[in-house]
């Protein structure tokens, strides 16, 4: 595209070339729309449905027509098309981000303790790893896919073993396993703005067998840790468990009378920005094996990452934050969370429901506060911030938003006031203040149209 539009201010000379250019732009346009119908088509004939293909779909789009950037001259945003430029924008911006700026996030020297002894890997944990593997997925660098990794399993599957038996008696991880290509998914809002797309890791396929292994004999131990009020990346816990909880709150606070206030708490990048320190810190602190911790941290020392469009970008360290992708990422934001709110003393803080006081529900790293009182939840997300910023972790004060059924008193953060709404989309789902289900209903059937119409158009 790049090349024609370049020969389009030189017609004349460039005739046939425009022409030679133009017709290989329309044959590919031609076998990307015929390879999107052949997914749709498949899923359609397995599962009867397009949710999985439209998925696929998105999953591997890496094109991004335009990107703001800045000027180095006079600082002002513009937009480009050029696709050098649009992978240069995207790696000095995570970059950027997965340096570690705060010197005081340091890591405290380990002291020699006495350890438990840890079993080797068995080959029915390497099996069973290799099976987990979800297919059709992207894979990493070394290009092997999980498709391969399940066919060949039992032949494999003693080398691969000994191979993860090294790691853990020497706690040296190769560098080819460390390595990941970062895509980019467009998440909501200006498509033209790096900040609202979100980084996924394409690991290296044995890398995500032995992060699994590890993750099966520490899952445990953090299980252990974790409250009721935690619902993410939990077995036999679900969106709805919360959507539920939120939406009797509102209905019974209503009918008794009483007086409700809520936070909807958005933190900015959470997988992004938690500190590799306080990650360690908290293993220890939720009695995570010693070894296993030292893995994980050689596993981080030595991450670099670069980021995949239609070209790939220069390599980079990664300082901060957790790998979207990594098995052992979403285990490892709940336990951070799980630490952050250790350090808060609410128990008499929250809505009084048959005596005990519930005062926060999370989902992950989607958080409700609750509060009877405007000043007792100014107080709750106050200490919230200042907590959360030890771990790295940053609200959104423009994205964090309150309801009430009340007096809607001014909520300062820092100088930011926080938003009061009506209604707001909690885990995929519309909550207000009237409980309105009619609206829900409504959201849904447009998503549907909106979902549909794009296809119906190219044939």
């Amino acid at each position: 595209m790049e090349t024609r539009n370049e020969m389009l201010g030189n017609r004349k000379d460039n005739k046939q070339k425009i022409a030679s250019i133009s017709k290989k732009i329309q044959e590919s346009i031609r076998k990307h729309r015929k390879e999107e119908l052949s997914v749709l088509r498949e899923q359609i004939e397995k599962i009867r449905g397009i949710n999985k293909g439209l998925k696929q779909l998105i999953e591997y789009t890496q094109w991004i027509p335009n990107m703001k950037t800045k000027s180095e001259k006079n600082k002002n945003e513009q937009l480009t098309a050029k696709r050098l430029s649009i992978v240069k924008v995207a790696t000095d911006f995570y970059k950027k981000l997965y340096t570690e700026t705060d010197s005081t996030l340091s890591v405290e020297e380990e002291k020699e303790i006495y350890e438990e002894e840890i079993p080797c890997i068995l080959k029915s944990e390497v099996i069973k790893a290799i099976q987990s593997q979800k297919s059709g997925k992207a894979f990493g660098d070394d290009k092997i896919s999980s498709e391969i990794l399940k066919q060949s399993s039992i032949e494999i599957c003693r080398f691969v073993t000994s191979l993860f038996n090294e790691i853990l008696v020497t706690e040296q991880i190769p560098t080819q396993r460390t390595k990941s290509t970062i895509i980019l998914l467009h998440k909501k809002g200006d498509k033209n703005e790096i900040n609202n797309y979100r980084p996924i890791s394409l690991l290296s396929n044995l890398y995500k067998v032995f992060s699994k292994i590890i993750l099966g004999r520490i899952t445990k131990r953090l299980e252990e840790s974790q409250p009721k009020e935690q619902a993410g990346f939990r077995a036999d816990y679900s969106t709805i468990d919360h959507i539920h909880v939120v939406k009797q709150i509102i209905e019974k606070q209503n009918e008794y009378g009483q007086m409700y206030y809520m936070a909807f708490v958005d933190y900015n990048k959470a997988f992004d920005s938690l500190s590799h320190s306080y990650i360690w810190k908290t293993l220890e602190k939720q009695e995570v094996e010693r070894k296993y911790i030292r893995i994980i941290k050689k596993i981080y020392r030595r991450t670099i990452a670069t980021i995949q469009l239609e070209q790939q970008g220069e390599e980079f360290g990664i300082e901060k934050g957790v790998r979207q992708g990594d098995p052992l990422s979403p285990k490892l934001i709940i336990a951070v969370l799980e630490d952050i709110f250790r350090n808060l003393d609410w128990e008499h803080f929250g809505i009084n429901i048959n005596g005990s006081n519930l005062n926060h529900l999370r989902f992950a790293d989607d958080i409700v506060l609750f509060a009877e009182k405007p000043g007792t939840l100014q107080t709750t997300l106050q200490q919230l911030d200042g907590e959360s910023k030890k771990a790295g972790l940053c609200m959104n004060l423009t994205k964090t938003k309150l309801m009430t059924n009340a007096v809607k008193e001014n909520i300062v953060i820092g100088e930011e006031n926080i938003e009061y709404v009506d209604e707001y989309i909690y885990l995929g789902q519309t909550i207000s203040i009237n409980d309105q289900y009619s609206k829900e209903i409504d959201k849904r059937i447009s998503n549907t149209w909106k979902r549909y119409w794009p296809f119906t158009l190219k044939r």
